[in-house]
């Protein structure tokens, strides 16, 4: 496993570095530089990125991927949040379902797992 032979920042130092690759085509063609304060959010966004990374990969090393990986399904929880609340995106039922039954499954996992 890669944590035993790998530190951290090696881990969050490959992720951009691939997407970068990946997205490289893409962003060619489409390139439009960031105007004013644009800047200041793609700062705020790379550091909370890189935060976020870190011990997200922290917790994969101190622990077993199993254990940690049920609760990346929280974060679909803060995105449906985040855009009703910053976009005024409107939440179906089906959404509020669902969302209710990604908390419990994560609550019985985690209990389970302790």
């Amino acid at each position: 496993a890669l944590r035993h032979t790998d530190h951290e920042w090696v881990v969050i130092f490959y992720f951009p570095l691939i997407a970068m690759l990946i997205t490289f085509p893409w962003a060619l063609v489409n390139w439009q530089w960031p105007q004013g304060s644009d800047w200041v959010w793609l700062v705020l966004m790379g550091f909370f990125t890189v935060l976020a990374q870190l011990y997200l990969t922290k917790a994969y090393h101190a622990e077993q991927a199993s254990q940690i990986a049920v609760y990346n399904y929280v974060g679909v929880l803060w995105a449906v949040l985040l855009g009703s609340l910053v976009f005024g995106e409107t939440l179906p039922g089906a959404t509020v379902i669902g969302m209710a039954l990604i908390l419990i499954s994560v609550g019985l996992s985690s209990r389970s797992r302790a």
